[in-house]
């Protein structure tokens, strides 16, 4: 079974944790740098303020070296985050940040990023080195609706479309591209040719005939030389694991929500969806909806960290909790106890809950064994 997060994500890692992405994309005399990073709540010191609120100050740091030590750029960013309360402060809740800038065209790049708390300690310190951009482009996934209105921004919500797009850019001359997918084992789905024009390109690949999965795209120049060997994945809302989607959205979904989702088809479906979504939104203002990424990111963890022999993590009694609930403020855990199997005790102290989660039979796969089953299904009724 294809691993959740690569059917209902397009792409990210496996196991979410502090990230940070470099891309260099080529331009006509120069090279544009894009910066992502995502870091946890967690990870950040809050300090109360004069009006009740809490606040953090990060700071990011950026240096770019030349192949021969030469500084080529080097800048710092000031943000601060203000929650409301002392318990909005211990959430596992995930900040994005995305920063573009300029470089001079070098062979090589050498990178230093570092993220840090102002009061103290380091959140990501990270050295990338970056060989320069070919004349083309490594492929950024993209929602073709915004490219057409100069939103290049790199999609980290899984595909719920029937279309991939893919932002490339061609420092080169016009040129005839071949282009071909294939799956994971290697096999050829789909192959055909593309002009690439100098500049900006899109390139729009349709889905609608692929399972959602994990997939390779490459792209060759007329001399039949590769020039990108590129991984994606999506998901989309058709397909046989739409069902298993739809299990997922049960822990937070109503009835009613649920059961438009399973009725609506074609537009009308990616109508609906896009609203339940829209109304979990806490900051509709913007393009990134929090709640969503946290949600799916749950899902993924749940999958990672609690599949056993006997059913996906998401489906597990642990991973529903954690899906529900977020991260216990603390695991007490029982792994050897000669007298009894194994288990954990989950405290939830802002919530005042407390799990016991137990492995019975010995495979892994952790049950509920306090409190009573029926307060688990409370849980999952309120939405």
């Amino acid at each position: 079974m294809w691993p959740l997060i690569l059917i209902l994500l397009s792409f990210f890692p496996h196991a979410k944790k502090s990230e940070v992405s470099f891309y260099l994309i080529p331009r006509q005399d120069s090279v544009k740098a894009l910066l992502y990073l995502s870091y946890n709540a967690q990870d950040m010191i809050f300090k109360k303020t004069e009006v009740e609120s809490f606040e953090a100050s990060i700071e990011i740091d950026v240096e770019v070296f030349g192949k021969d030590g030469e500084l080529l750029y080097g800048n710092y960013w000031d943000y601060i985050y203000t929650v409301p309360s002392y318990k909005e402060t211990k959430k596992h809740v995930w900040y994005s940040k995305s920063i573009g800038f300029i470089l001079p065209r070098e062979d090589e790049y050498k990178v230093n990023i570092t993220v840090k708390n102002k009061r103290g300690g380091i959140i990501i310190e990270k050295k990338i080195k970056r060989k320069a951009p070919a004349l083309i482009s490594d492929p950024i996934p993209v929602n073709p609706e915004n490219y057409k209105k100069g939103i290049r921004k790199v999609e980290s919500i899984f595909i719920k479309d029937s279309i991939f797009g893919v932002y490339i850019y061609n420092n080169g001359e016009t040129d005839t591209f071949s282009l071909k997918i294939e799956d994971d084992r290697g096999k050829d789905l789909k192959e055909w040719r593309e002009v690439l024009e100098k500049g900006d390109n899109l390139l729009v690949i349709p889905i609608t005939e692929y399972e959602p999965g994990s997939y390779t795209l490459s792209v060759k120049n007329s001399e039949q030389r590769e020039l990108i060997f590129y991984k994606i994945g999506f998901g989309t809302l058709k397909g046989r694991y739409y069902k298993e989607i739809l299990a997922v959205l049960s822990y937070i979904a109503s009835y009613k929500e649920l059961d438009s989702l399973k009725k609506a088809q074609g537009k009308e479906l990616e109508r609906v969806w896009r609203n339940f979504w829209k109304r979990r939104d806490p900051t509709p203002e913007t393009p990134q909806n929090e709640f969503e990424e946290e949600f799916w990111r749950r899902v993924e963890y749940a999958d990672e960290h609690f599949s056993s022999g006997l059913k996906p993590g998401y489906k597990s009694d642990r991973g529903i909790v954690y899906i529900k609930l977020g991260p216990p403020d603390e695991i007490e855990r029982h792994p050897f106890d000669l007298e009894a199997p194994a288990y954990e005790i989950w405290y939830y102290y802002n919530l005042n809950y407390k799990f016991i989660f137990m492995d019975k039979k010995g495979v892994g796969d952790y049950e509920l064994v306090y409190p009573p089953r029926y307060i688990l299904d409370e849980l999952l009724r309120t939405r």
